[in-house]
């Protein structure tokens, strides 16, 4: 069937004017002849104040030779694009766009002018700006957590103060870039000194000595603290004349927890005010909390001079941090790295860029928490665990913990599948819980081999909620089954299915919350099945107070 010609006009006319993207015709000397709806949208003039305009009004002046190639171009009936360029709104803000230009012909098919269409891609080009910069701090995040992986051998295992001092120091100008740094210990009379510094004076340093604190500035050191313009903060007022006398304008303190109390500091010093990035912050926490391990494995060893003790301390200390260190680590950053590697690679579909987005700065986060807990040397050093429980989406929970395993089962070739069932709202701790169900899920994929199932089940009754993850993996046999959930058991028989520590924490966790975690196999070859129950509410006296796990 045929439209009349005014039919057909009248159509087009109505795709052009309620088209997103900016539909505009303009004669070979750049005159616009039209202006659509998005047109004003885009751009902010509207049809009455461009018809009859020049183009070149919404082109910067530095890009019209560019309009000039492209009307040459058209007069010689070629089209043009899409290519992406810049253009100027009428507030005179430049604006990222997609263009494309086609040759208007009349009946005789002479070139009489030129159809534009314009699409703005400023939030591409943002989402873009986004992932680029998700990508560089996941790299520098990497590359200091690395950094500090490598050197965490020497400094955890050490026994002598003095060496683990120096050790701290050389690590913090290594991986944190500062003007200056300091470690400061307090005496048993509550006086400061430093005791390894490197870029400040001695002057400063005397001085800052003889300073009384001030009841605020002792009430910073429970937790790190970031102060990016010391002039800005009463509680450093007492040291305010020193500060400005070395030049010092910012700084970042870090506590050092040794021998479970707050008796030392880590100080990076800057000299001018300034807005500190997430990765060095990161980094300047996490070895703050590698040197309280260390000096404390240290002055222990120093205050039990016994041949049995000084090889317990050492090795609990150190290899019980390492095991930690690496299995809590690993699973957010392979979730970062993989899918910023299918984003840059244009793996995932347009729709589905934002989840990935969302992923990505889910797990950076994750990274950041598991930096701030699992390298809390006291915490880990104490077995304690503290619980902060919340009404929950259990099912939301399950979701984002099997996404952020997601790329370690497509790598091995392991199909991973979701069976939520509809559950109430449960009071747990959200983050606890994922770390939990990492270490289940991260297990079932490590033994099912590629072409294999990892299946997880969500369903609930009788006040409690039960979370099963099946895998059709190589099984375990029936000794190790009574065995599995003990601390350090992959070091001591990786033969044996290599599930110790994370299995251990994740037993712990759902314990806390009141539940219970069990596995079952028949045998191997046979895959496993493993069971975590909760109940819909966290028991009272579950908070962390007896949340010991004997690392």
């Amino acid at each position: 069937m045929e439209y009349p010609a005014d039919a057909a006009a009248h159509h087009l006319a109505a795709i052009i004017a309620s088209s997103d993207d900016a539909i505009v015709s303009k004669d070979l000397s750049g005159r616009v002849l039209s202006w659509n709806a998005a047109a004003e949208r885009v751009f902010g003039y509207s049809a009455a104040e461009m018809v009859g305009q020049s183009i070149r009004r919404i082109i910067p002046e530095e890009r019209w030779a560019e309009e000039t190639l492209v009307l040459t171009s058209v007069s010689r009936g070629e089209p043009v694009g899409p290519f992406e360029t810049v253009r100027r709104r009428k507030d005179g803000t430049c604006i990222p766009i997609s263009l494309t230009v086609s040759p208007i012909r009349d009946a005789s098919g002479t070139v009489i002018g030129a159809s534009k269409i314009a699409r703005d891609i400023s939030a591409q080009k943002w989402q873009e700006a986004r992932l680029a910069r998700a990508e560089a701090d996941g790299a520098e995040l990497q590359r200091r957590l690395l950094a500090l992986l490598g050197a965490s051998r020497s400094l955890v295992g050490t026994l002598n103060v003095r060496l683990a001092l120096s050790a701290t120091l050389g690590l913090a100008r290594e991986l944190v870039t500062a003007d200056a740094y300091a470690i400061w210990r307090r005496d048993d009379e509550g006086r400061w000194r430093s005791v390894r510094a490197a870029g400040l004076s001695t002057r400063f340093l005397s001085t800052v000595e003889g300073v009384e604190e001030t009841p605020d500035a002792i009430a910073l050191l429970d937790e790190p603290v970031v102060i990016e313009d010391v002039a800005a903060q009463p509680a450093l007022a007492n040291r305010i004349e020193a500060y400005r006398e070395e030049g010092i304008g910012s700084l970042v303190i870090v506590p050092l927890r040794i021998l479970e109390r707050v008796s030392g500091t880590l100080v990076f010093y800057y000299r001018a005010p300034r807005t500190f990035t997430e990765p060095e912050l990161q980094a300047a926490f996490a070895l703050g909390n590698l040197a309280s391990v260390g000096l404390t494995s240290a002055e222990l060893y120093e205050h039990e001079r016994t041949a049995r003790e000084e090889a317990r301390l050492a090795n609990a200390v150190k290899d019980r941090f390492l095991a930690t260190l690496s299995h809590e680590l690993r699973t957010p950053l392979n979730a970062i790295l993989g899918y910023s590697r299918m984003l840059r690679t244009e793996s995932v579909p347009a729709d589905r860029r934002e989840r990935a987005l969302r992923i990505i700065e889910r797990n950076a986060s994750v990274l950041s928490q598991i930096v701030n807990d699992v390298l809390d040397v006291s915490r880990i050093v104490s077995g304690k665990l503290v619980l902060n429980p919340e009404p929950t989406d259990l099912a939301e929970v399950i979701e984002e913990a099997v996404d952020t395993v997601l790329p370690s089962a497509d790598g091995k070739g392991v199909r991973l599948i979701a069976q939520l069932g509809s559950v109430p709202p449960v009071t747990l701790d959200t983050s606890r819980l994922q770390q939990a169900l990492w270490n289940v899920l991260s297990n079932a994929i490590k033994f099912t081999p590629g072409g294999g199932e990892v299946t997880v089940e969500l369903a609930g009754a009788d006040e409690r909620v039960t979370i099963r993850v099946r895998d059709t993996g190589i099984g375990i046999p029936e000794p190790l089954l009574r065995e599995i959930f003990e601390p350090f058991l992959q070091g001591e028989g990786g033969s044996a299915g290599g599930l110790g520590l994370g299995l251990a924490i994740a037993r712990r966790i759902v314990e806390l919350h009141g539940g219970g975690i069990n596995a079952s196999s028949a045998g191997p070859g046979a895959g496993a099945t493993f069971e975590l129950w909760l109940p819909m509410h966290v028991p009272v006296g579950t908070t962390g107070e007896d949340a010991s796990l004997p690392l």
